[in-house]
């Protein structure tokens, strides 16, 4: 659909859309208050090119298991009826727009912090994933009230950050469930996703450092340009600390002094990593002789 797939968005009108396999390809997909989108079986196809918005009243549903592709397009979300959009929390959302191409999210999602109790009546989506057929860049806003008063944030149970993955926080909340189910907060520089930014992630960093290929966001790839270098060292050193001791919100940005001492940790876990190396490697070729 070239020009794009619009439901019951027009005053007074009314439309379903059910797709229960095959494909789907649109420029955007708009449903707006007289309108439904139904994910009916997880073997149907979604891609979205442009736009997906999701009006005020507007219904979307979906079985566990599906899927929409985000190849470049964009999340705009004006719902403030959060059980219209309840079954939303089974489907998982792929960002794969390319390296140039960054799509805004539009957080919708009460912020409760990071609590068990916030998926149970909230949106929520089951999985976001950076990095499909192309990587994947994302910016979160906060361009309309969903729920009205009350801070917002985005909620996912899964998150996953393939090669080239990007996150730019814009000042809002990103919480993900960890592998044994427990809440965590997002931060920038948290390279094991284990909810705060400390010396495991500056060690995984320091390993990888200087890497211009193959990077991920596990290895220190924090700003998805595929390497490892000083831009994600300033990154992880502007957001060290934050997630310990319960802290939920970044930290004031070290001192010069703070990031020539996190600088000097990163180089030095990286000297001793190529010590050993060098020692393997001549201890094989003494061995050999």
């Amino acid at each position: 659909v070239g020009g794009g797939l619009r439901i019951g968005e027009r005053g007074g009108s009314t439309g379903v859309y059910t797709i229960s396999g095959g494909a789907l390809t649109t420029a955007g997909l708009y449903v707006g208050a007289g309108g439904k989108f139904r994910m009916a079986h997880p073997s149907a196809a979604v891609t979205v090119t442009e736009v997906l918005s999701l009006g005020p009243g507007s219904t979307f549903e979906a079985v566990y298991g599906t899927e929409i592709h985000m190849a470049g397009a964009d999340l705009i979300n004006r719902s403030t009826d959060w059980m219209k959009l309840a079954t939303s929390g089974n489907l998982t959302l792929i960002f794969e727009g390319g390296m140039a191409d960054v799509s805004t999210f539009e957080v919708a999602g009460w912020d409760w912090g990071p609590v068990p109790e916030a998926y149970l009546f909230n949106i929520t989506l089951e999985t976001l994933q950076l990095g499909g057929a192309a990587p994947g860049r994302i910016r979160l806003v906060d361009d309309f009230d969903n729920m009205p008063g009350e801070a917002e944030a985005l909620y996912v149970r899964r998150l996953v950050l393939n090669e080239g993955a990007c996150i730019e926080l814009n000042g809002l909340n990103l919480y993900y469930l960890d592998d044994g189910g427990q809440p965590r907060q997002f931060f920038v520089g948290d390279a094991n996703l284990d909810g705060q930014v400390g010396i495991a992630d500056l060690v995984a960093l320091a390993e990888n450092y200087g890497i211009t290929q193959d990077a991920l966001w596990a290895r220190g790839d924090f700003n998805g340009d595929l390497a490892v270098g000083i831009a994600d060292l300033v990154a992880l050193a502007d957001h060290y600390g934050c997630g310990a001791g319960g802290t939920v919100s970044p930290p004031p940005v070290p001192e010069p002094t703070a990031l020539a001492l996190l600088t000097s940790a990163g180089i030095a876990t990286l000297l001793r990593r190529r010590r050993r190396s060098d020692t393997r490697k001549t201890g094989t070729v003494e061995n050999r002789q």
